[in-house]
């Protein structure tokens, strides 16, 4: 009956390699890019949350300097420098006072430089009519003279609680904020005043002795952060009970919105924020900033559609490696296939063999589960070791430039600060130019003739002017006149010889400015701020210039200390000027810098950021990526084994059953299915095999013609090994073989050589057992008998190394059993299984019976056979040529004579069976008739 073999639903097909590499290449792309972006979001939010921190900081302390500023121009004005214009009763003076007075006043105001990007414009109100108001638009050059405008007119419209309430605060006069209960008293100066602050941001000083009002600019809050080309981060300022100030969102809703939920997550319209308030140090303000709750931000996005590519790109590459390679692998099998099915169906019984060169030389050394192996090996590993490299090298260029973002962005809310404290030392020494004290000192100095020396009583009073706002920002001041003489310093006044300096670093102009090369008290590089002194009275002008000189303090750049960064200034000559946590030369190489120049000062600032934070996650990405990259591709070469062994399955057992049909086993049939490579293969491999069986059974009928002239041929090769051995045993003569046996027992014994007489008899007996005639059929005792002296022989030769064990009921001893059938079989197990044996070598002979038959096991605990040498060596037992073979061992008798003389004499019983187990030692079973003792065969001669 023909055995039908089904394949393995995994035939191996170009289509079914090319889908399985496309698999695992997307399964190890999609880990990949999963990894990167993990870790690349990761980055981002470290840098995001670093960014944020930054961004607060810096633009908390910009606002701070900002409103400090404010603060500092407010105190000004409230000093007698300037009020006085407003309280001395100018209404009631002569026009020439008025004229001058107003002159000088608005002389001062031009000399304090205010900036136009903080101030719009400037109201010093009067108690009542008999004091003037003044308002001063910044940047023009004329001072307006108001009358009409007052704190009584403030009064009668019931203004100025709102005003004294809110003192020193900034805050914003809605429309109609400021409304007028009494029209008829409304006069164009008030109604003007109204114009001018509805609607803007205000501060006042909350009326000591006059009120100063600060009309202020609405985009006041945009100089904490000089790049508003893009709005980084929206924020809205807010006053204490979070009532809404400034913001640099346009959009009111959402500002209101914002300062209502302070801190938390809120949403208006598409949009989804996350908002965090701060409190400003020193000031009742708050600031919220509001950050979007998408975390996907567009940079990120940019390298997650790169990282798609790549993917795309070696998904791309893994099929076209896969599939131009197995198309490759399926040629030979497609000319097989075309070659057995031209042999299968022809009607030449010359079955042709298949040319050699059908496969190249490299390739047909290779098996075809080896071959898919590489297939996916190429295709799947070599692109995702390449992706993978451009993964990392697109991580790295990304964290640098998102690195790099952070730097600039951090950088230039440095730049603000830096040039914020800039300006606030110049405002600073712009109203140190304009004060009470150093108006008098220079007039007392151009009073005096040419020929006086200076006087110990014009020497300024520094309590005085160390009380004006912004000085203790300064290590030390000088004031000079345009010949570089000393004439007041406010350290080491007792010499001021010390201070001496070339009239060149005094320059022919107004405004203040920077000397970045000054060679300080201490005889080192520094900074110094100059500003030539208007001399505002008039009638004491000589044509003499006099210049303050400012040095800052060490710690001017105090407040750019964040995080682990370093800050430091330099001038035109790289000297070092100022420095915070100022990182070393050698340090340069891990260290992300930004450097700008202060304007107008002459000198470069340079911000400073380790690297250290960024290459440490870079380091443990890398070490993470490498160990995914490398578990991918122990990963897809499992897989890929498998899928291999899986899809060479079919070709295998294709080959396992052409192997089985060389053995002339025709019954194999491998079950098809599909129409591809393996398929067509398969389908005329079956109509070969079909056309082989057809052969077969055609040449049955001649083989059964011949089956009986084949047993009589048996029977006769049987008779003559018979006569032969017969022949054999005539041609010795026993009794000289027991004599000459005899004699030499005796000697021994005479000699004392009693292992030497026991060796001599127990081979006389193996001797007459062995030449003995008689019938074939012996009691089973004397076999066993036979089979102990055999092994005694043995052991007395080669030391006691084998036992033998009997295990045969006394009944079964008288049971006939053929001549010579144990004996062999026991000295085959000597000389085969005991191979290496010093000790333990064991044999048992095991008899036991039913009603019609004798079992006798003879089992060893040798080496044993495995399965296909015990296949091979039954095959050869159950030969059909019926010639003895060779004499084999001692006994001249081997296994194959033993089963064949079985099977001669008893053809109808199972005869002879092996059992065998490699290490697990081998048992041969003898079945024969179960006859009393002379019941059995004869022989005949």
């Amino acid at each position: 009956m023909r055995e039908l073999l089904r394949t393995n639903r995994f035939e191996p097909t170009v289509k079914r390699i090319t889908v399985l590499a496309l698999l695992l290449s997307l399964i190890a792309q999609l880990i990949l890019v999963w990894t990167g972006f993990s870790y690349l979001n990761k980055n981002s939010q470290v840098i995001q949350a670093n960014e944020k921190e930054g961004f607060q900081t810096f633009y908390g302390q910009n606002l701070t300097t900002i409103i400090a500023e404010i603060n500092n121009t407010m105190d000004l004005f409230e000093k007698n420098d300037l009020r006085k214009y407003s309280a001395s009763f100018l209404p009631l003076r002569d026009k020439d006072t008025i004229r001058q007075a107003t002159e000088e006043l608005n002389e001062k105001l031009n000399a304090l430089n205010l900036s136009p990007s903080l101030y719009k414009s400037v109201y010093l109100i009067g108690a009542d009519r008999n004091q003037y108001s003044y308002r001063k638009e910044i940047g023009e050059p004329d001072l307006h003279v108001l009358p009409s405008l007052n704190k009584e007119a403030f009064d009668s419209q019931g203004w100025t609680n709102a005003l004294v309430e809110n003192n020193r605060k900034i805050l914003r006069f809605d429309q109609g904020g400021l409304q007028a209960k009494n029209q008829a008293l409304m006069n164009d100066e008030l109604k003007d005043f109204v114009s001018q602050t509805s609607g803007r941001l205000v501060i006042n000083n909350g009326n000591i002795g006059i009120f100063v009002v600060f009309v202020l600019q609405e985009d006041l809050f945009n100089a904490a952060e000089e790049d508003r080309d893009e709005v980084h981060i929206p924020v809205v300022v807010s006053d204490e009970s979070g009532q809404p100030i400034w913001s640099s969102i346009t959009d009111p809703d959402l500002v209101i919105h914002a300062t209502a939920v302070g801190t938390g997550r809120l949403s208006h319209g598409n949009e989804t924020y996350v908002a965090e308030r701060n409190k400003l140090e020193l000031f009742p303000y708050q600031v919220t900033y509001l950050y979007s709750a998408d975390d996907l931000n567009p940079p990120l996005l940019r390298v997650v559609v790169i990282f798609i590519a790549i993917a795309a790109a070696a998904l791309l590459l893994t099929f076209g490696v896969s599939f131009v390679r197995s198309k490759k692998i399926f040629v030979p099998f497609r000319k097989l296939s075309m070659a057995v099915r031209r042999q299968s169906l022809s009607d030449d019984l010359n079955l042709k063999s298949v040319a050699a060169d059908l496969f190249k030389s490299g390739s047909r050394e290779l098996s075809l589960k080896n071959k898919i192996l590489i297939t996916f090996i190429i295709s799947v590993l070599v692109p995702a070791l390449a992706s993978g490299l451009l993964y990392s090298f697109m991580l790295t260029q990304s964290i640098n430039n998102t690195a790099g973002q952070f730097l600039s962005r951090i950088g230039e809310l440095t730049k603000t600060s830096a040039h914020l404290g800039v300006q606030r030392l110049e405002n600073t020494i712009n109203r140190l130019t304009i004060s009470q004290e150093l108006q008098e000192f220079l007039t007392k100095q151009n009073s005096l003739p040419n020929n006086i020396p200076y006087y110990k009583d014009t020497e300024v009073n520094y309590a005085s002017i160390a009380a004006y706002p912004g000085v203790n920002n300064f290590a030390y001041l000088v004031l000079y006149d345009n010949k570089g003489s000393a004439l007041y310093s406010s350290i080491f006044s007792n010499n001021l010889n010390l201070f001496t300096v070339n009239k060149s670093l005094f320059r022919d102009t107004d405004s203040s400015y920077w000397v970045s090369d000054y060679m300080d008290i201490a005889s080192r590089y520094n900074a110094a701020i100059v500003k030539r002194i208007p001399l505002l009275n008039k009638a004491l002008d000589t044509g003499q210039s006099y210049y303050l000189l400012a040095v800052p303090k060490d710690d001017l750049f105090k407040n750019m200390d964040f995080q682990s960064s370093g800050f430091f200034v330099s001038n035109g000559q790289n000297k070092e000027l100022f420095q915070f946590h100022r990182y070393s030369s050698d340090y340069a190489t891990k260290l992300f810098s930004y450097s700008y120049p202060l304007a107008n000062t002459g000198m470069t600032a340079t911000f400073q950021y380790p690297k250290e934070e960024f290459e440490a996650q870079y380091r443990e990405y890398f070490y993470r990526f490498l160990f995914v990259l490398l578990g991918v591709s122990l990963f897809s070469f499992l897989l890929a084994s498998l899928l291999s062994n899986l899809l060479s399955k079919p070709i295998e057992r294709l080959m396992g059953s052409i192997n089985h049909i060389s053995k002339v086993h025709f019954d194999h049939l491998v079950q098809g299915g599909s129409k591809n490579e393996i398929g067509m293969l398969i389908e005329n491999y079956n109509e070969m095999v079909h056309k082989m069986n057809h052969l077969i059974q055609e040449n049955m009928r001649i083989l059964e013609e011949n089956a009986q002239s084949k047993l009589k041929e048996k029977e006769m090769n049987t008779l003559k090994v018979k006569a032969e051995l017969d022949m054999l045993q005539s041609q010795i003569n026993p009794h000289f073989l027991y004599n000459t046996l005899e004699s030499i027992n005796m000697k021994s014994i005479r000699y004392g050589m009693h292992d030497v007489s026991i060796m001599i008899r127990t081979l006389s007996d193996m001797f007459r057992y062995s030449v003995g005639r008689g019938s074939v059929m012996i009691p089973l005792q004397k076999e066993i008998d036979h089979v102990k002296n055999f092994i005694a022989i043995h052991n007395m030769r080669l030391g006691h190394i084998v036992d033998l064990m009997i295990e045969v009921p006394e009944p079964l001893m008288n049971a006939s059993v053929l001549r010579f059938s144990l004996q062999p079989i026991v000295e085959n197990s000597m000389k085969h299984a005991f191979v290496g044996y010093k000790e333990g070598a064991g044999i048992l002979i095991r008899a036991q019976s039913d009603e019609k038959f004798l079992y006798i096991d003879i089992r060893d605990n040798g080496i044993g056979m495995d399965e296909e040498r015990l296949a091979e060596v039954t095959a050869v037992l159950n030969g059909t040529d019926g010639e003895l073979s060779p004499q084999e061992g001692s006994s001249g008798i081997g296994l194959k004579n033993v089963c064949a003389r079985l099977k001669l004499h008893f053809p109808d019983n199972p005869g002879f069976r092996i059992e065998s187990e490699l290490m697990g030692g081998t048992t041969v079973r003898l079945c024969l008739p179960l006859l009393e003792t002379g019941q059995g065969l004869h022989n005949s001669a």
